[in-house]
């Protein structure tokens, strides 16, 4: 009867360890060997394996404050897994992996998380293409002595990037966050914030073929204007251009030729006339050009280089 209940009890024991993924049966003390990338590792597998049984296993890997709930913990680790991962549209399938670690402290680390896309094509698999893209930096927190996720640093707000760069004007990470928040709303300010990133580190974790590519065609200003006026020219006559109008107006802001701007704002109110959709994208450039035009616009970056030059 013993040996019964102690087959059963191994039974369940390696059935245990295969739910939570670990390939191995690696208890609360082997976790504590891992370094951060090795655990970020494993958070991704377990992630993106769509098997909601692993939210065990992310639930030991993860930092949560010590007020939280255990059901809100089980909850958050539940909704954490991704059910069908590594395919967008049966065109294009992904690699996920840790790439980079940086120890900062005892307790802190930071993690890169990398993705490397492989295409599709009439369903045959092709090997991977060399397509790296950075997809997160994770602070990660020594906690019961074993490195867990804390947090991406992708959601650290506007103003928290700020602060951040007021303390230390060489936080790299801050001024390519800063980019890619301000990306979409105006992506001729968002590349000077990509170039001062990389000023700072040019063998940086953000740093692929694609950034290097916007990075090169940022420093030919007339060429992105040439980019937008060739994509007016292909629009039909009673179409409104004024999207275009609008981005080659904040390109000049940018660069500080605000005459220029003024022009293809003016030129962009015009088409409004046709098609009031880009109203508010429009305010916003004209409220930029006036405050930079009277000294009132803030930036951050404006202001740090100002603190440099005198």
């Amino acid at each position: 009867m013993q040996s019964k209940y102690a087959f059963g009890f191994l039974v369940g024991s390696i059935f245990i360890c295969c739910i939570l993924g670990l390939g191995s049966c690696k208890d609360m003390d082997e976790l504590t060997k891992l370094s951060p990338k090795e655990i970020m590792d494993i958070y991704l597998e377990a992630k993106y394996s769509g098997d909601t049984a692993k939210a065990v296993l992310l639930e030991k890997i993860i930092y949560f404050d010590a007020s939280i709930p255990e059901s809100e913990r089980q909850a958050k680790t539940a909704s954490l897994i991704v059910r069908e991962p590594m395919s967008y549209m049966g065109m294009v399938s992904f690699k996920v992996q840790a790439e980079y670690e940086k120890i900062i402290d005892n307790e802190t680390a930071e993690v890169g998380v990398v993705m490397y896309v492989k295409p599709k094509k009439a369903g045959i698999t092709v090997p991977f293409v060399d397509n790296r893209v950075p997809a997160q930096k994770v602070v990660m927190k020594k906690d019961e002595n074993i490195w867990k996720y804390h947090y991406d640093k992708s959601v650290l707000t506007e103003e928290q990037l700020i602060e951040i760069l007021r303390k230390n004007h060489n936080d790299a990470d801050a001024y390519y966050l800063l980019g890619k928040k301000y990306q979409s709303e105006n992506p001729y300010r968002a590349d000077r914030y990509f170039k001062r990133y990389y000023e700072l580190e040019p063998n940086g974790f953000w740093v692929s073929k694609e950034f290097l590519s916007k990075l090169e065609t940022g420093k030919d200003i007339q060429k992105q204007e040439q980019i937008q006026l060739d994509v007016i020219q292909t629009k039909p006559e009673k179409s409104s251009k004024s999207s275009q109008y609008i981005k080659i107006g904040q390109l000049f802001t940018a660069h500080g030729d605000y005459d220029k701007a003024e022009m293809y704002l003016d030129k962009a109110k015009e088409e409004l006339k046709k098609d009031p959709y880009d109203t508010e994208r429009y305010n916003k450039a004209r409220n930029e050009l006036s405050l930079r035009k009277s000294g009132e616009y803030f930036d951050i970056l404006d202001e740090i280089e100002k603190s440099q030059n005198k």
